[in-house]
Parts: structure tokens; sequence; C-alpha cells
């Protein structure tokens, strides 16, 4: 069950680094409403890291899904035989 761990670790990772693009873009817009030049080119940097980050974590999330999946395509239910042993004990 670790595969199913690591999924999810890195579901809450890509949810976090996609809020944290959400916020950076939000700043982006503030500043360019602002008309400060300054501001927005650092903001477009920090959001362009962001942004690439949201992107590597979403490939990793649906890699690792995906690899979760080959290797337990039941999903996680148990087997009819694994219900009727843990009922007999």
């Amino acid at each position: 069950m670790p595969e199913l761990q690591i999924w999810f670790a890195i579901n809450v990772v890509f949810v976090t680094l996609l809020i944290i693009f959400l916020f950076t873009h939000r700043a982006v817009t503030m500043a360019r409403l602002e008309k400060d030049a300054e501001r927005v080119r650092r903001k477009s940097k920090v959001r362009l890291i962001f942004g690439i980050l949201t992107i590597v974590a979403f490939v990793a999330m649906v890699s690792s899904f995906v690899y979760h999946m080959k290797v337990n395509p039941q999903g996680t239910k148990q087997s009819a035989l694994e219900v009727e042993v843990n009922v007999d004990k």
C-alpha cells in the first residue's frame, strides 16, 4: 500500500503548489493594475518558477497514479478469497 501513500503525498504537493501558483498569479495581476513594472517583473519570475514546479508535480502525480494502477489493477478492494479468509478468522 505504500504506492497509494506516495500518490497521496505527491497529490498534496501538487495541490499546494497549484494554490501558491494561483496566489502568485493574483500578485502579478495586482502589480499590473498598480502599474509597477519592477514588481511585475519580480512577481512574474516567481509565478514562472511556481508554474514549472506545478507542472512537474502534476506529471509526477499522474505517473504515480498510473504506476499504482498497473501494480494494483483491482484498486484497493479486497479479493473474494481475502474476504473469505478474514471472515474465517
